[in-house]
């Protein structure tokens, strides 16, 4: 699992969750992610991702993942197939550009 540095503490802005998500990895992270919250809400949805307000709060998270591995499996796949979902975006929004454009 991976924390995501600088969404802890404010002013915070979080880092990436996409690259370590696409690599199955469980992903928490504090709750200031303004840079990534697009992301990070819906990994929270999908619960591939998950808050943490304090040490504690990670301390608990992680010590519940390691004590699941059969989740963390569960969870490994769920998370490779959220990113697989995600991509394309860029080419169907130029798609759709172009379409409007050319009429």
């Amino acid at each position: 699992m991976v924390f995501i540095g600088h969404s802890l503490i404010e002013p915070g802005g979080g880092h990436s969750l996409i690259e370590p998500l696409s690599h199955g990895i469980a992903v928490l992270h504090g709750p200031h992610i303004e840079n990534i919250d697009h992301v990070a809400d819906e990994a929270n949805k999908q619960r591939v991702a998950f808050t943490v307000r304090n040490s504690e709060e990670i301390e608990e998270k992680v010590d519940a993942l390691l004590k699941q591995k059969d989740y963390r499996r569960r969870l490994a796949s769920k998370a490779k197939s959220f990113i697989n979902d995600q991509q394309g975006g860029a080419e169907k929004m130029a798609t759709i550009i172009f379409k409007f454009l050319e009429s």
